[in-house]
C-alpha cells in the first residue's frame, strides 16, 4: 500500500520537485524572503512529530507501557534528533538552528521571535491567527492543524509522505539552484544537508514503517493517510506558489 500512495502522489511530487520557486533562491534577499515563511514551516513539523510522539510513546505520569514499543522507538528516535541534534558542536533542535541559520545572512526573525514569547500562553488553535505569521503561510499551517484533528493516522500519513520523504526532494533541488558560496549561507546549506542526510537515508523510512504499523491491512486507514499525503503536498505547492510571487 506504500507503492500506492507513492503513486499517487508522484504527480504532485513531480511538480514540486520542478517548482520554479528554486531558481530564484540564488541571492542573498530571496534567501531572506523565503525563509521568513519557511521558518514557520520548520515550526509546523514539530507539530505533527510531537502528535506522534504523544500518540505513538507514554508522555504522561504515572508511566505505562505502550501498545507498540516499535512505534514508540521510531516517532522517538526521529523526534530526538530533531529536537536535540549535534550541529557544529552544539545540542540544538533544527528549528533552532534555523533560526541561527536566518540571523548569519541577515534575515529579520523578529516575527518568528514574537510568535515564539507568545507560543506558551495561546492554544494551538489561536495561535494559528498570530499576527507575526505571514498570511501566505496560515493556509499551509491550517492545514496541518486540520490533519493533526484527523487523528494519527492522518498524522503519520502528512509526516511520512509530505515531509520526510519529500523533504530530501525539495531540499535538494533548493542546494543545487543556491550557487552563493559567501559564509554568511554556509549555515542554511549546512541545515539543507542535514535534513537530506537524515531524512533520506534514515528518517523517511522510519517514518514509512510507522503509516505501514498503523495501517496494516485496514484499507480506510490507507485512504486517509493517503489523503493525508496528498493535502500536505499540495500546501506545499501553493506556499511555494505564494513565495514565488514575492520574489
Amino acid at each position: 500500500m506504500i507503492n500506492t500512495i507513492q503513486d499517487t502522489i508522484k504527480p504532485l511530487q513531480i511538480q514540486l520537485k520542478e517548482h520554479p520557486l528554486y531558481k530564484h533562491l540564488n541571492s542573498i534577499e530571496t534567501l531572506k524572503t523565503f525563509m521568513r515563511s519557511h521558518v514557520f514551516c520548520v515550526w509546523d513539523f514539530m507539530n505533527l512529530a510531537t502528535t506522534l510522539q504523544h500518540e505513538l510513546s507514554c508522555l504522561s505520569v504515572p508511566w505505562h507501557p505502550v501498545k507498540n514499543p516499535k512505534l514508540a522507538r521510531l516517532i522517538t528516535s526521529i523526534k530526538c534528533e530533531e529536537e536535540s541534534d549535534e550541529l557544529d558542536g552544539e545540542i540544538l533542535s533544527h528549528f533552532e538552528y534555523y533560526i541561527k541559520s536566518m540571523s548569519a545572512i541577515g534575515a529579520d526573525t523578529t516575527h518568528i521571535k514574537t510568535f515564539l514569547q507568545d507560543l506558551p500562553h495561546q492554544t494551538y488553535e489561536l495561535l494559528l491567527e498570530h499576527t507575526s505569521i505571514p498570511t501566505n503561510v496560515k493556509p499551509f499551517l491550517n492545514t496541518t492543524y486540520a490533519c493533526i484533528q484527523d487523528g494519527p493516522v492522518s498524522v503519520a500519513g502528512s509526516f511520512a509522505f509530505g515531509r520526510e520523504t519529500l523533504i530530501p526532494i525539495m531540499f535538494l533541488e533548493i542546494l543545487e539552484e543556491c550557487s552563493l558560496q559567501t559564509p554568511e549561507v554556509e549555515n542554511f546549506k549546512s541545515y539543507l544537508k542535514r535534513h537530506i542526510e537524515l531524512d533520506g537515508d534514515e528518517h523517511g523510512d522510519m517514518a514509512l514503517e510507522i503509516v505501514s504499523e498503523l495501517c496494516g491491512d485496514n484499507e480506510e486507514k490507507w485512504s486517509l493517510a493517503s489523503t493525508a499525503a496528498t493535502q500536505a503536498i499540495q500546501a506545499r505547492i501553493n506556499l511555494y506558489d505564494s513565495v514565488l510571487l514575492q520574489l
